[in-house]
């Protein structure tokens, strides 16, 4: 999918004018079910790489640090 977006994303800012059978798929009003999935899928990815570690370290910012200190400790 990151493909698709990647390439369809290239296509229209910097087409040569013409656009590919792929951005004209994406632009067709009649074919919505590719623009939603292409959107669920930026929305999962944004989740995954921006969202998920920010919460995490929001998380880990709450635990003392002599807990993650010894959560880090090599075990003897």
């Amino acid at each position: 999918m990151l493909t698709v977006i990647r390439h369809v994303g290239n296509q229209a800012l910097h087409g040569s004018g013409t656009s590919d059978q792929s951005v004209v798929l994406i632009l067709d009003e009649t074919q919505t079910e590719l623009v939603e999935l292409i959107f669920e899928s930026i929305n999962e990815l944004v989740d995954e790489l921006v969202t998920k570690p920010k919460a995490s370290k929001r998380f880990l910012e709450l635990v003392p640090q002599s807990v993650l200190d010894r959560l880090n400790k090599p075990a003897s």
